[in-house]
């Protein structure tokens, strides 16, 4: 093939066309551009009768990706980027799902360093976009419909938005905003910068500039969005208890997580007092962070036999398999046996087994059991 994203293609419409799930796996280069658009054009043209579900096709890359990765990439498509991006990300975006994050190995501040290049979403219609870094200028340019986290944009983010929600985690450059009319915007600004910036315009101008201040009703629409979080390396599932507010940290993909909580002992608090709770505890949850030490040069992870017990159901053992497509200190994992309740897979880890098992601590359907060192095996229950 004369393209990775043709290579893509080949290796996935079989499978597709047979009904199976699909997960393939690649190195990406610059050059490579455009990679996804032909599956999703052939999707559309060829499935147009058949809705697939979400992250049903997950393309995993390695590299550094060309121009318009995930372009026009449509509802059932998730690319899942270790490395970096070029311009026009999701450029189109049409349902498919984008995350982008650096290796783990990579000793980079993902909110200090740009993981994503220019004009990325420009003129999405629905989908997703996580990415572990900064984005470039115009970032959700004319989007209309997508839901994107980013940890900082540069110049004219979100100009002529029409729709969609994007949630930046940082600062964001001049021009923000220009001429949009639809759509949420959720700037992370704790030093009141871009208040303090767009209202000096609108004074400069002779108008006058009052911010919407987040209510609850911001705060129950971020309950249910999935908010990119940033770990360099690892994170642990965390709940906070106050007096005032109870907030729910978990993980419901790879370095993603789910923002719940219960307000009602908080309604009669005023909004600036909930923000301020909701700041400090997600804080609190940032500072816990798990560092877990990168292997030395040359190392490689350890090998170990997953056996998990519980299994009543097909649909058990679909949902094991998203569990631990969840886990980033997998590498890899072989089928091994299964065996009535009890299913084994061989798996090859990033890191150490120790680090396997601090991930395992924020995970609430497979519960560790025990751990033979002898045999290199870690024995998990799932809990339905």
């Amino acid at each position: 093939p004369d393209t990775l994203d043709k290579q893509i293609l080949i290796d996935a419409l079989p499978l597709i066309e047979s009904g199976q799930k699909v997960e393939l796996s690649y190195t990406i280069k610059n050059t490579d551009r455009t990679v996804g658009s032909r599956l999703s054009s052939r999707l559309v043209t060829n499935f147009k009768n058949k809705s697939f579900p979400e992250n049903h096709i997950k393309i995993k890359l390695r590299g550094s990706a060309g121009q318009s990765l995930g372009a026009f990439g449509v509802k059932g498509l998730k690319f899942e980027v270790i490395g970096d991006c070029n311009d026009y990300v999701g450029k189109g975006l049409s349902g498919a799902t984008i995350s982008v994050r650096p290796p783990v190995a990579s000793d980079l501040i993902s909110n200090e360093n740009t993981i994503v290049g220019n004009t990325v979403l420009y003129g999405a219609t629905s989908g997703y976009l996580f990415a572990a870094g900064q984005a470039g200028e115009r970032f959700s340019v004319r989007n209309s419909g997508a839901t994107a986290v980013v940890e900082g944009a540069g110049t004219n983010a979100c100009e002529y938005m029409t729709g969609g929600c994007s949630v930046i985690l940082g600062e964001v450059g001049d021009n923000f905003a220009a001429g949009m009319t639809g759509g949420m915007a959720f700037i992370y600004d704790p030093k009141d910068n871009l208040e303090f910036t767009l209202k000096d315009l609108a004074s400069e101008r002779g108008v006058y500039l009052e911010l919407p201040s987040f209510d609850l009703e911001d705060q129950n629409f971020l309950q249910q969005t999935n908010i990119l979080l940033s770990p360099k390396q690892y994170i642990a599932e965390k709940f906070y208890n106050d007096a005032v507010l109870s907030i729910e940290i978990s993980r419901v993909g790879i370095n993603q997580w789910l923002v719940g909580g219960d307000l009602n002992s908080a309604s009669l608090l005023q909004d600036d007092e909930i923000v301020g709770v909701l700041t400090k505890e997600l804080q609190l949850f940032l500072d816990n962070f798990i560092a877990v030490e990168p292997l030395a040069p040359g190392a490689s992870g350890d090998e170990i036999l997953l056996s998990i017990k519980g299994l009543d159901s097909f649909e058990d053992f679909l949902v094991v398999e998203e569990e631990l497509a969840k886990i980033f200190a997998i590498k890899s994992k072989a089928f091994h046996s299964f065996d009535r309740s009890q299913i084994e897979y061989k798996a090859q880890l990033f890191q150490t087994t120790a680090s396997l098992l601090k991930e395992l601590r924020g995970n609430s359907k497979l519960l560790f059991k025990q751990l033979n060192q002898e045999e290199q095996t870690l024995y998990l229950e799932y809990l339905n």
